[in-house]
């Protein structure tokens, strides 16, 4: 991981847009959600929206992505969800934000700072 592991796992679910965001403000990548369109017989537990978001991550300009675990392949972050076949979405990630910051304000800042303050000190530039 790009952080320390503890965090990284507590960045995967349900915060993983919160720290896209932070990302997103701090180095300007391209937040975006992963919206799994098959997935692979074994993760029929999977946590899913009604869209198919499972996770959201940053987009490099080299097609790589970028979540709380680090720099990967786009197809390796989907892997890791049991993803098989996906789309990516802005909009959905951004409708992900917008829920969270209006049902859980108060979380989603102290998590948005926690996220910020985790890049800012272990993220290599």
């Amino acid at each position: 991981p790009c952080i320390p592991a503890a965090e990284a796992a507590e960045y995967t679910f349900g915060r993983c847009s919160v720290f896209a965001e932070a990302m997103h403000q701090l180095q300007g990548l391209e937040s975006v959600a992963l919206l799994a369109t098959r997935f692979d017989p074994g993760a029929d537990g999977t946590e899913r929206g009604a869209d198919g978001y499972v996770h959201s991550f940053v987009l490099h300009p080299d097609g790589m992505g970028e979540d709380s675990w680090g720099k990967a392949d786009v197809r390796a972050i989907a892997h890791r969800f049991g993803v098989l076949e996906f789309r990516l979405s802005r909009e959905a990630h951004g409708r992900v934000v917008k829920n969270l910051q209006r049902n859980s304000p108060e979380l989603y800042e102290a998590a948005f700072d926690k996220a910020k303050e985790l890049i800012q000190t272990y993220r290599q530039q």
